[in-house]
């Protein structure tokens, strides 16, 4: 957060020169671009509506430097740069407004037949959108049409990490549309891919995400044991990315999922160690005292493997535990 506060200073400082030397009632695209500088660091530290107001006000000069019918990729950048803030507060409506006029305004710049990164990155912001609003196919559609055009950007033959994500998000749609040999499919491709770019011996949080949904859609298909050894991996990739005694969600997630995997296997000891060590980290990640839906789904697992184990009394205090929650 330090870095960011240095940041922000300097981003005023040189916002506030540029006013004294233009003048403050003046629109130049020097001072679009410190009011854009200013909202993407607000951004980073998650200050949403201050990144909002500032990246508003970048727009706003741009139009009025260049003109409201104009074609810029700046003015496409800021579009994009709000529809990144809506996105974040969860706005979708707005996110997917400002990304499709991003995208508009980039195709107009750079041509309707043109292969540019920008245009790979709104193609899969629209399609992150879609898939946070449930439109499936729609999300499938975008994310398909960033991959195609980061393929045309870096090459069919590249390694890339754009590359790679644009496989795990396909991977991803095609998870929950219950594809799974087809979110296997770009899932592994994504993790090859990973494992090219950073290195087979490199830990890296991402690799570890893609051992995690690998591990998911094995756990979706029954192949408990394939579950198993994907899920292992991705924990073990987390504690070396965080190290053994931190606390990160991420690493409770893979507790719980190797809980789950027990669980089906009915291996209910098994199970029970995980899930207690999944409740332990969510419980220091969130607070002791913290309402949160996955502590809810913990006590939940824990009771219901005391039910399973037949210690119907602990079951019970764990399942009050989670209803509590809920």
């Amino acid at each position: 957060m330090g870095e960011y506060s240095k940041a922000l200073e300097y981003h005023t400082k040189s916002l506030e020169m540029e006013l004294a030397v233009y003048g403050s009632e003046a629109t130049h695209a020097d001072i679009a671009t410190s009011y854009g500088n200013i909202g993407s660091v607000y951004y980073n530290m998650a200050q949403y509506s201050m990144a909002l107001e500032y990246h508003k006000k970048s727009l706003n000069m741009r139009l009025a430097v260049y003109g409201t019918e104009a074609t810029h990729a700046d003015i496409a950048t800021s579009y994009n740069n709000i529809g990144s803030v809506s996105y974040s507060m969860s706005e979708y409506s707005k996110a997917l407004e400002h990304y499709t006029k991003s995208l508009d305004m980039r195709i107009a710049v750079y041509g309707t037949d043109a292969t540019h990164e920008d245009i790979a990155t709104s193609y899969n912001n629209i399609g992150l959108v879609y898939y946070n609003m449930g439109r499936d196919s729609k999300a499938l559609e975008y994310y398909i049409k960033a991959l195609d055009m980061m393929l045309a950007v870096y090459g069919t033959e590249t390694t890339h990490a754009h590359i790679a994500t644009s496989y795990n998000n396909i991977g991803l749609v095609y998870k929950k549309m219950g594809e799974y040999s087809k979110a296997l499919e770009y899932y592994t491709k994504s993790l090859e891919m990973m494992l090219a770019v950073y290195g087979t011996e490199v830990t890296h949080a991402d690799i570890a995400t893609r051992y995690g949904n690998i591990g998911c859609v094995y756990d979706d298909l029954g192949e408990y044991s394939k579950a198993l050894e994907y899920y292992t991996k991705s924990l073990e990739m987390m504690l070396a990315v965080y190290g053994s005694e931190a606390t990160h969600a991420d690493i409770a997630t893979n507790y719980g999922n190797i809980g789950s995997v027990y669980y089906n296997m009915g291996e209910y000891s098994n199970a029970l160690e995980y899930y207690k060590k999944s409740l332990k980290m969510e419980l220091a990640v969130y607070g002791t005292e913290a309402t949160h839906a996955n502590i809810a789904t913990s006590y939940n697992n824990i009771g219901s493997v005391y039910y399973k184990m037949g210690d119907g009394s602990k079951a019970l205090e764990y399942l009050m535990k989670s209803a509590s929650i809920n």
